[in-house]
């Protein structure tokens, strides 16, 4: 297992005082428990002092946005949220030093195709839905439906859906956006689809705009269960998937300059800080302040997280979502073991990453 960066451990330590030892992809054989539980929120994180930053970011609309949304008042020129394929293609750009993106994809990016970037931070971890859309009359998801999903084949949630249920017959659509139309049309292409993978906050858009859909499974459990029962991970399996990362240019990661790595550690730790709000507070810090954005005129949530206010104010709040999942949105704000997940995920097809995939930046366990 890799630790990295210990200067940096102290940060991390004071915004997630407890429950950090559970909450890397790997459980013992005794507790299942998942990120929604296992992160507590320091009584300190208030005091974090917010500084300007001074590289751009770039991420994909949904899940992943809600953590910068402390800039998006400040530094609004600095973030930019948009497509997949444009955040995709911004790790082989020179206009970026921060992008969150699907952390196994990126993977490929960085060591196999060159990208200059590497792996800060893993911010989400487990989030993904198959949705029944109510075509299938017998309702038992198997080889020859008709299954929809977003990503690619090498995104972990296509391949735990691929492996757990063993089906290889999956479509791909470019982002969860498009994933959520389909399900909430019940089509793809003039053609009925069976059962669609989605990511909230795109379930809850789905499950309100088409009441025949319903959630077929988490993908998440379903993992969790199947990772177990194939003895994965020494037999304890894991409690969860990564999947969004933050990654930092190379140039960002290796800079001795002061002022630079002081922006950088903060910067992590405004996402840390944001995260544990979502995680233990039902996000009520992280709405407010978009609340008060929109209100301020700054921007809209459909143009910039890709989904209705309403909606994300229901996503994030246990007690308004429709599945009542804490954490719904599978937010990540401690250290976590990616080594071990791609080193131990069995039928999943990984290996372990080179050595130059982490920044100096990177905790984990």
């Amino acid at each position: 297992m890799k630790t990295k960066n210990l200067f940096f451990a102290s940060i991390t330590a004071m915004l997630c005082l407890t429950g950090c030892g559970d909450t890397t992809s790997a459980q013992d054989s005794t507790d299942t428990t998942s990120l929604e539980t296992s992160q507590e929120t320091s009584s300190e994180d208030n005091e974090l002092v917010q500084e300007k930053l001074s590289f751009n970011v770039i991420c994909p609309q949904g899940a992943p946005g809600l953590a910068l949304s402390t800039y998006l008042s400040t530094d609004a020129d600095k973030v930019e949220i948009t497509t997949p394929l444009s955040t995709k293609n911004a790790f082989f750009s020179e206009d970026y030093d921060a992008i969150i993106f699907d952390a196994t994809t990126a993977n490929t990016l960085i060591d196999v195709k060159g990208a200059k970037f590497k792996l800060a931070s893993i911010i989400t971890a487990g989030n993904a839905f198959v949705l029944s859309t109510g075509n299938d009359d017998n309702g038992i998801m198997a080889e020859g439906d008709a299954i929809l999903s977003f990503g690619n084949d090498s995104s972990v949630w296509n391949r735990v859906l691929k492996n757990a249920f063993s089906i290889d017959n999956v479509s791909y659509l470019g982002s969860t956006a498009l994933a959520a139309s389909a399900a909430i049309t019940g089509t793809n292409e003039g053609e009925d689809v069976d059962y669609v993978v989605v990511a909230e906050p795109y379930v809850t858009k789905v499950l309100e705009e088409a009441p025949e859909v319903s959630v077929k499974y988490n993908l998440k459990t379903e993992w969790a269960n199947y990772s177990k029962e194939e003895g994965l991970n020494d037999g304890k399996g894991f409690t969860d998937f990564p999947q969004a990362g933050l990654f930092i240019s190379d140039e960002l990661d290796s800079s001795t300059d002061e002022s630079t790595i002081d922006n950088i550690k903060n910067f992590i730790s405004i996402i840390e800080k944001n995260s544990l709000d979502l995680i233990n507070n039902n996000g009520e810090n992280v709405m407010k302040q978009i609340d008060q954005d929109v209100e301020n005129g700054l921007y809209t949530t459909d143009e910039t997280f890709g989904i209705d206010k309403d909606i994300l104010e229901k996503v994030v709040d246990q007690n308004q979502n429709p599945m009542g999942i804490a954490n719904a949105l599978a937010f990540n704000a401690c250290a976590y073991d990616y080594e071990t997940f791609m080193s131990g995920s069995g039928n999943l097809g990984y290996s372990s990453p080179s050595e130059n995939f982490y920044s100096q930046y990177f905790q984990a366990e």
